[in-house]
């Protein structure tokens, strides 16, 4: 037996470079994993528009990535389905219908591209008082074009306003011009947004929309829409947070042109 104690042995430097790899692959490994049950961007602020008392309900009905990739679908827009997914669709119980479409409009009207309407005019100063709207609305000319005004297609409140144009006697789908007064009790979900009614309207589209964005605060939404037997031009659009929603429908984008550019004239916008 030596009289020296034994070295331990030393590893080669293959084993070496094998260790760290190892080691490097489990560390990476390790942060590339997902963690359980995190709230994504969209998850988020579909929790942030629904009543806190449904959030419990929904975490326990859906498991929150199921919940954020359900979301980001409906974010992919046009859509052809008319129906929501069903694992979106089993949340009612948990929210109520119109509040859960509340929710998904805030995630589609955060998902639409910073982007102006060739076609909108980007409003200016328009006024926020009923009585004021309505009496806009009343100057407007008799005749547009070639087309007089329609008395029969015009409402004038509480909560809708709009001005009707049609050509002679001839049996077409007037071009119509209407604001709603989210604030007053009307046609509308109580409490939603102008910026909620736009992205809701832009997913309700479907296949039929054109473009949708926001522009300086802003939000659009450009489709075609099925009047009658015909089809109509329509742009919606309001305020992100605002309490007016403007919509213009026409039977070519020309005529929608025409009646926006009169109602830039009119100070509306």
């Amino acid at each position: 037996m030596s009289a020296y104690p034994s070295r331990p042995a030393v590893p080669s430097a293959y084993a070496l470079r094998l260790l760290c790899a190892v080691s490097i692959g489990l560390l990476a490994g390790g942060c590339d994993q997902p963690t359980a049950g995190a709230v994504g961007p969209h998850s988020e602020r579909f929790f942030a528009a629904v009543n806190p008392a449904a959030r419990e309900c929904v975490r326990s009905a859906m498991p929150v990535d199921h919940l954020e990739d359900a979301l980001a679908s409906m974010t992919l827009l046009p859509r052809r389905e008319s129906t929501l997914p069903h694992d979106l669709d089993q949340l009612a119980t948990c929210t109520g219908a119109v509040e859960l479409r509340k929710g998904i409009a805030r995630v589609v009207l955060a998902s639409l591209p910073e982007k102006r309407s060739r076609l909108m005019l980007e409003q200016e100063d328009t006024p926020s008082d009923a009585r004021e709207i309505s009496r806009r609305f009343a100057e407007f000319p008799e005749r547009l074009g070639d087309r007089n005004r329609s008395q029969g297609f015009e409402r004038r409140g509480p909560a809708r306003i709009s001005v009707a144009y049609q050509r002679g006697e001839i049996a077409e789908t007037p071009q119509v011009l209407m604001v709603d007064l989210l604030d007053l009790p009307g046609p509308h979900p109580p409490g939603w947004t102008a910026g909620e009614m736009v992205a809701i309207a832009a997913l309700d589209a479907r296949e039929n929309l054109i473009a949708a964005g926001v522009y300086h605060g802003v939000a659009w939404a450009r489709f075609s829409d099925a009047a009658d037997d015909s089809t109509v031009q329509v742009i919606t659009w309001g305020d992100v947070d605002g309490r007016l929603l403007f919509r213009a429908e026409g039977a070519s984008r020309e005529v929608l042109a025409e009646l926006l550019r009169a109602f830039r004239t009119s100070g509306m916008m």
